[in-house]
């Protein structure tokens, strides 16, 4: 009796960790896919230098909040985002960058004055 329920528990504890594993790598391949479709060049996107002390996590959060798609990328040590966007919505991105969630990693309350992206100059 002691080795059916021990039998018992095992299998359960195992399907328990099969369904975990399932779903971990479902999520993991909709990220990839995500992740695929927002470095394809059919794509439009805009990247967003995230400054130095800003979770960009944060700043992710407040995109999507938004219903903008962004994915991390770092080029030569420096956090930047790719956001799916359309010309047409480069305000409204700029708008949620600026006001979405101004916390920096420390914690302290940052305001960015002006937004630019990788297209564009300070002159702009």
């Amino acid at each position: 009796m002691i080795i059916i329920v021990a039998a018992m528990l095992l299998v359960g504890i195992l399907a328990i960790g099969l369904a975990f594993m399932l779903a971990l790598r479902g999520w993991t391949l909709a990220e990839a896919r995500t992740e695929a479709r927002l470095r394809s060049p059919d794509t439009p996107t805009l990247t967003y230098v995230v400054p130095h002390g800003q979770d960009p996590a944060r700043v992710m959060t407040a995109l999507v909040r938004d219903g903008f798609i962004s994915v991390p990328d770092i080029v030569g040590g420096v956090e930047r985002l790719l956001i799916e966007c359309d010309e047409a919505d480069r305000a409204r991105v700029r708008h949620v960058l600026q006001h979405g969630d101004p916390t920096r990693l420390d914690g302290a309350a940052t305001h960015t004055d002006r937004v630019l992206f990788v297209d564009e100059t300070e002159a702009a």
